[in-house]
């Protein structure tokens, strides 16, 4: 009985529209990839820091003088912002003195401040943040210590600062300092234009020069 012939099948063709489609396609990643990178180069090497997020909401704490103070009327100001503890230990002495250095050189300007808020604000008391500032020799007057209710006081940084009283464990230092050791530049219009790790055991130098630079950017160009 003779065999029946199977139908032939037939070999899937490519069009030539979907090959110049798959090189379009490649040919456009490329081109996003070294764009990304130029950009990113750019941006490392620009004196000029970038836009991150604008605080939105106001914050009236407790200063060190005991006296109300509200962070918007540091609005037209540009200002570093940072955690710390009044408490003994509470943080490394070379913190403060890292952002002393960076602001020394601004600290006649009335249009240049540094805002600290209190990471233990349930036992810092006005006579602490006073004695944590003199003795970190921070008295001038556009320094400002920031306490008040722990829960609004912790939330806010947390949520418009995107600051951390208090780190993850697994985290934190093998230390007693647990708060967050970044610091914050906040521009004339309260917007937030970058965050430097200047107690970063490898690269703390590296975030000292870079915030030095922005924040000059920041004060000469309004």
């Amino acid at each position: 009985m003779p065999q029946l012939e199977s139908p032939t099948e037939a070999s899937p063709r490519v069009q030539a529209w979907t090959l110049r489609l798959i090189v379009g396609l490649m040919l456009g990643g490329v081109v996003v990839g070294i764009s990304y990178m130029q950009r990113n180069r750019y941006e490392a090497n620009s004196p000029r820091p970038p836009f991150i997020t604008k605080i939105e909401r106001d914050f009236e704490g407790t200063g060190a003088d005991g006296k109300p103070f509200r962070l918007s009327s540091m609005k037209g100001k540009v200002y570093l912002a940072a955690l710390v503890s009044a408490q003994d230990g509470g943080t490394p002495a070379a913190f403060p003195a890292a952002i002393e250095e960076v602001a020394k050189d601004y600290g006649s300007r009335d249009d240049f401040g540094v805002v600290l808020f209190s990471a233990t604000p349930e036992q810092d008391k006005p006579e602490m943040m006073q004695a944590f500032l003199a003795r970190n020799g921070l008295t001038e007057s556009g320094w400002r210590f920031l306490a008040g209710q722990p829960e609004p006081l912790t939330k806010y940084v947390k949520r418009f600062l995107r600051l951390y009283p208090e780190m993850p464990t697994e985290a934190a230092a093998p230390s007693a300092v647990r708060h967050d050791t970044r610091v914050v530049l906040v521009d004339r219009k309260a917007n937030i234009r970058g965050y430097y790790r200047v107690l970063d055991p490898e690269k703390g130098g590296e975030y000292i020069a870079t915030l030095r630079t922005h924040l000059a950017y920041v004060l000469e160009n309004p």
